[in-house]
């Protein structure tokens, strides 16, 4: 017990993580972009850790699921490609998507099926790893681009906010107005604005270039406070 409450403070931690891996991209550049080829393999790693949280009756339950999930798959495919506005051939992307998430997702839940991880690897350990492999790909993006860093921050947070904020609201607003309940538009809202951008970075990569995957690693640190201002907000003033 003692062990998996050491794990858990440190992956309260998160937030620092990141922020730490950004000083280390930030102060050993060339060690930090020396992992550039490892981006999509890291990411990777971490659906597979994912993965293995499913079981396979978890992945059927998802028939049952309803309007809700569907509603919450298409706006967030529709809201946040809109917004961002970034022309790239969605088969091939959606290739790419498949190699770095589906296919170890996939895998994961197939080793599932066939071993139980302890509680402490799957709740303590795979989610750290996780977390700090997050931290790590920040670290190795900012070590990219630290020598124009100075003035593309500004404008990227400043989109990396928007991005975030719109999506939120579009995604709540808009399930709101479908009828559906506060709760579930509240899911809603956050499947729309929170994301993988792990995944972000790794397609920026492979699609763009480091500059590009710059926005991710800022949306990594930037939606993680959002996300805790959001429910705090909502807990404080909007129970029910």
């Amino acid at each position: 017990m003692k062990r998996l409450q050491l794990l858990s403070m440190l992956q309260a931690g998160f937030v620092l993580w990141v922020v730490l891996g950004a000083l280390w991209g930030w102060w050993f550049p060339g060690q930090a972009a020396a992992g550039k080829a490892w981006i999509t393999e890291a990411l990777m790693l971490i659906m597979l850790g994912m993965g293995l949280t499913l079981r396979p009756e978890d992945v059927s339950a998802l028939k049952h699921a309803g309007a809700p999930v569907l509603l919450g798959v298409f706006l967030q495919y529709m809201i946040m490609p809109l917004t961002a506005w970034l022309p790239v051939d969605p088969v091939a992307l959606f290739g790419s998507v498949a190699q770095i998430v589906l296919l170890p997702v996939g895998l994961g839940v197939l080793i599932r099926r066939f071993w139980r991880p302890p509680e402490w690897l799957m709740d303590g350990v795979l989610p750290l790893i996780a977390m700090l492999a997050i931290a790590w790909i920040v670290g190795v993006v900012v070590g990219l681009n630290v020598g124009g860093m100075a003035a593309m921050v500004a404008p990227l947070v400043v989109a990396v906010v928007l991005l975030n904020v719109i999506g939120l609201l579009m995604g709540g607003g808009i399930a709101a107005l479908l009828g559906q309940p506060r709760q579930r538009s509240r899911t809603v809202a956050i499947e729309v604005g929170m994301q993988n951008s792990g995944l972000a970075v790794a397609l920026a990569m492979s699609w763009f270039s480091p500059q590009a995957a710059l926005a991710g690693a800022l949306f990594s640190l930037w939606h993680n406070v959002s996300g805790a201002l959001l429910a705090a907000y909502w807990r404080r003033f909007g129970s029910g």
